[in-house]
């Protein structure tokens, strides 16, 4: 989904007037760009009344722009070059799901070799699961080979897959139960983002958004619920 050039900038230049106002400390502010289009980048916002004008300039980091060695950010043990290459290995492998498994295959045994401790490692475990979706069969297919390869390698803590069912009360190897803890559990996220952007959200959008059942489609709608500068833009959406 692409929007208004302008819409971004004028949100970015709200959200640094209002923390340095709110906190009273002088502010940098670096936007994130994890779009598809390569050509947009927008990073000025400027406004003119009457001979008053004001213009504002914000760093801008392009995770396309120049494109990054994906194969460099996995072997990197920051977490934030982890989550970078899951958001590039999303981008490539958008409509080609068995290269979406080889790559989030690669990207998880990168993450075990690196050593984190239980919680960072689950929580990177449930990140690629929410940025590199994957149709039932690979995913059920994913899933036991990665709890073989732990087994292999004798983690020192529960299976990622069993750790992270039973933290959302679901029963190891009942995939219904499990995919409907993530469907619940992707709902809950879209609402509280757009609650705290926009205030209540009326009724009728969480009906919407609760009727959706596709998880690659959660995922996306999650994402436009982060970026969409208006409510009404995510209603015509999920219409």
């Amino acid at each position: 989904m692409q929007y208004e050039t302008f819409a971004l900038p004028q949100r970015v230049y709200q959200y640094h007037h209002r923390i340095g106002d709110r906190f009273g400390r002088r502010v940098v502010t670096l936007v994130i760009l994890g779009d598809s289009q390569p050509g947009w980048c927008p990073s000025v916002y400027e406004e003119e009344t009457w001979g008053c004008q004001l213009r504002f300039k914000y760093l801008v980091c392009k995770l396309l722009d120049p494109t990054p060695d994906r194969a460099r950010l996995e072997r990197d043990p920051n977490p934030g070059a982890i989550i970078v290459a899951s958001h590039l290995a999303a981008l490539q492998s958008a409509a080609d799901m068995p290269l979406r498994e080889r790559l989030r295959w690669e990207l998880t045994v990168r993450l075990h070799e690196h050593g984190y401790g239980e919680k960072d490692a689950l929580e990177l475990m449930r990140l690629a699961d929410w940025l590199l979706p994957l149709p039932e069969e690979l995913s059920l297919r994913f899933r036991e080979k990665l709890i073989a390869y732990e087994e292999q390698k004798r983690m020192p803590y529960v299976t990622s897959y069993e750790r992270i069912a039973r933290q959302e009360g679901r029963q190891e190897g009942r995939q219904e139960g499990r995919q409907e803890g993530r469907q619940e559990r992707a709902w809950e996220d879209i609402l509280a983002v757009l609650e705290v952007r926009f205030g209540e959200v009326p009724y009728r959008v969480r009906e919407q958004v609760q009727s959706i059942q596709d998880e690659g489609r959660l995922g996306q709608l999650l994402r436009s619920a982060s970026i969409v500068p208006k409510l009404e833009l995510l209603q015509a959406e999920l219409q």
